[in-house]
């Protein structure tokens, strides 16, 4: 049954640690990179590697960015043990917001790049350029009749469209997706499903395919 499905996002970069291996292998680190990376440039801040406090101390991160806005910047650092993604800033004296607006980005980058790679893994073509609307990027992709349009907001959360599906197989694909996401380190954690109407699906799949219910757990 086609539905929409919306989740929130925890970035953990458990998969290498898992199989005995660094943290740095993890497929997840990567892509981390490229957001960080990509937030640097959308944001037109500096890329270092440690982040100083109020009273000018330094401290050392895996990445962190800095600008006129917030010189202190914001670290990502990565923990070695856990895989745990931990966002590090001084934000004394009124400098909240800046540094929410840079941690929100790299999220929102990082949901972004893991659910087109997850797409790409699950034999999803993309059909145009990804987009950015008011919320923020945008992902629309394709298999056959089949399509699955991925839209990240500002938060990190994610809305995903399943049309073209009939019966649950839009279920099965979107654990599948879940799951493809989960090694990619982006956690996708369901906050609402709303199937969509009897007419919706017809419209999309045809008038001879049988609708059947199904209960999904959002937790």
């Amino acid at each position: 049954m086609s539905h929409v499905s919306s989740y929130k996002t925890e970035i953990r970069l458990e998969s290498a640690l898992g199989q005995g291996r660094s943290v740095e292998e993890d497929p997840g680190w990567e892509i981390l990179d490229e957001a960080v990376r990509a937030t640097a440039e959308e944001l037109g801040l500096e890329l270092v590697h440690a982040i100083r406090d109020y009273y000018g101390r330094s401290i050392l991160c895996d990445w962190a960015l800095a600008g006129p806005a917030f010189p202190r910047g914001v670290g990502v650092k990565v923990d070695r043990t856990t895989g745990e993604v931990m966002f590090l800033a001084d934000t004394y004296g009124g400098f909240e917001r800046a540094a929410s607006q840079i941690k929100d980005r790299v999220v929102q980058n990082y949901t972004a790049m893991c659910v087109a790679r997850a797409l790409k893994e699950l034999n999803y073509a993309g059909r145009g350029a990804p987009g950015r609307g008011e919320e923020g990027p945008r992902q629309r992709c394709v298999v056959m009749s089949r399509r699955i349009e991925a839209e990240v907001d500002k938060n990190g959360q994610v809305k995903i469209e399943f049309s073209g599906f009939g019966g649950e197989t839009c279920f099965d694909e979107a654990d599948a997706l879940r799951r493809a996401l989960r090694e990619l380190g982006l956690w996708a954690i369901p906050v609402s499903v709303i199937p969509k109407t009897a007419s919706e699906i017809e419209a999309e799949v045809g008038p001879k395919t049988r609708i059947e219910g199904r209960k999904v757990p959002l937790s």
